[in-house]
């Protein structure tokens, strides 16, 4: 009996000081933190179809998505130098299109007919 009411007196002395409840909390990035702002400062790839067609967008060799006829489609990508391709459904290609935003910078690709 009397080691329960020693245990009980120990935790109702936990439970009102917290110790129970509170958990240690972990430090949130600041907006001003660099890493904050690393994640998103990735440079935007914005293609801008001006065709009728449904065209598949490559960066790199890699399929990255479809853009619909007279739509849009934004990719972010890596601060490097890519090589663009677009494929339509007839087979008709666009580009390659090599592009370098190493500073950082976004880049619009517009689509024609003409291409």
């Amino acid at each position: 009996m009397f080691r329960k009411m020693i245990a009980l007196t120990t935790l109702s002395v936990l439970m009102t000081s917290g110790a129970l409840l509170a958990k240690p909390t972990q430090a949130q990035p600041l907006v001003s933190s660099p890493g904050y702002e690393q994640s998103y400062d990735r440079p935007t790839l914005h293609v801008d179809n001006w065709t009728g067609d449904w065209v598949r967008i490559y960066v790199d060799g890699d399929y990255v998505g479809r853009v619909s006829p007279y739509g849009d489609l934004y990719i972010e990508v890596s601060a490097d130098e890519h090589i663009l391709r677009g494929v339509d459904a007839d087979g008709g290609t666009f580009g390659p299109r090599y592009i370098d935003l190493s500073d950082g910078s976004d880049f619009h690709w517009t689509l024609t007919n003409a291409q």
